[in-house]
């Protein structure tokens, strides 16, 4: 019998233990569990050491900003941007050199609503790029996660070549 009542003290234990886990864990996480249960997106914005957020926008909420005046830009390398992207972005592809940065603010002021994407939620491209234009003093930073998969699949304008 006493190895019965070690067993069931051991058993006990690793249950107390896991329920303390769980707890735990669901507290911890408990903004991420609460946008998933309302059915939110659940990604959470990148916050730099400068205190700036790069914020993702769904597609309906990118379309609405385009409206009222937000820049898109490609982040993409510039030939698959003249291959196709969204009508009316700007090609920046990441790999373009920081000084470039600087020369494309006398096209997009630094106080513009700027939406970066690029080829849907496996490029982190946009990412990048977002934060090089955050560090070029751009206040508003917004990256547009579905990218031109996205908006290509639900047939949306698209435009091939140089031009926006």
């Amino acid at each position: 019998m006493p190895k019965m009542s070690n067993l069931r003290q051991a058993i006990y234990e690793a249950l107390l233990i896991s329920a303390l886990g769980i707890a735990l864990g669901l507290l911890l996480n408990r903004q991420l569990l609460w946008n998933v249960l309302a059915d939110q997106n659940a990604v959470i914005p990148v916050q730099t050491e400068t205190d700036k957020r790069l914020v993702p926008v769904a597609l309906d909420e990118t379309r609405e900003l385009i409206e009222k005046g937000a820049f898109l830009i490609d982040a993409r390398p510039i030939e698959f941007y003249r291959e196709g992207h969204i009508a009316g972005a700007l090609p920046l592809p990441l790999s373009t050199p920081d000084g470039d940065i600087k020369g494309f603010r006398s096209r997009v002021p630094a106080n513009a609503t700027v939406i970066v994407y690029c080829d849907g939620y496996d490029c982190n491209d946009s990412n990048l790029l977002g934060l090089k234009l955050l560090a070029a003093g751009y206040r508003e930073v917004l990256i547009y996660e579905g990218g031109f998969s996205e908006w290509e699949e639900e047939n949306l304008p698209v435009r091939k070549g140089d031009t926006p």
